[in-house]
């Protein structure tokens, strides 16, 4: 590909790399302005964990992470009682239009908080992150329509969601 079509290429990605950045900066500036602390863990691990459904990739005697998980746990119980990380994650499996092998993953952990806690911190984090990026508390639908994310929730039960 010539320069000018790679630059042409990245030009019709420009918004959706600034729209990425934005989200970004939201979570970042969401977490931290509630006492989180970021961190990172090894994207390379001795051992891939211990979910059985998710194929990891091998590499020179270690694996890929496929989820921050464990090695955030072992953060919380070393002391820290708030912490979040934007990872990279790994998962060899299948490819399609919803699948890919390398993605990026937020994962947060509070310690002593109840469900309820979570789900409003979720509520929040959303709002906020669509108002950074978007300009709006309204999110794109599947359907061409808009998803209003302005917190509260309507809250189901497992049983309810599936009826």
């Amino acid at each position: 590909m010539s320069f000018s079509g790679e630059r042409d290429r990245l030009s019709s990605r420009l918004g959706n790399l600034r729209l990425r950045a934005a989200t970004i900066r939201a979570i970042r500036s969401f977490f931290e302005g509630r006492g989180y602390l970021e961190v990172e863990t090894p994207v390379m691990v001795p051992c891939p964990g211990l979910e059985l459904h998710l194929r990891p990739f091998a590499v020179a005697g270690a694996y890929l992470s496929t989820s921050p998980e464990y090695q955030m746990k072992r953060l919380l119980a070393g002391g820290l009682e708030r912490i979040f990380q934007l990872a990279h994650a790994f998962r060899d499996e299948e490819r399609g239009d919803h699948h890919v092998r390398e993605f990026s993953m937020l994962e947060w952990y509070r310690v002593g908080a109840s469900l309820a806690d979570l789900m409003e911190e979720t509520e929040a984090l959303f709002a906020e992150v669509a108002g950074a990026g978007l300009g709006t508390s309204h999110a794109p639908g599947i359907d061409g329509g808009a998803v209003d994310l302005t917190p509260p929730w309507v809250r189901l039960g497992v049983s309810e969601a599936f009826e």
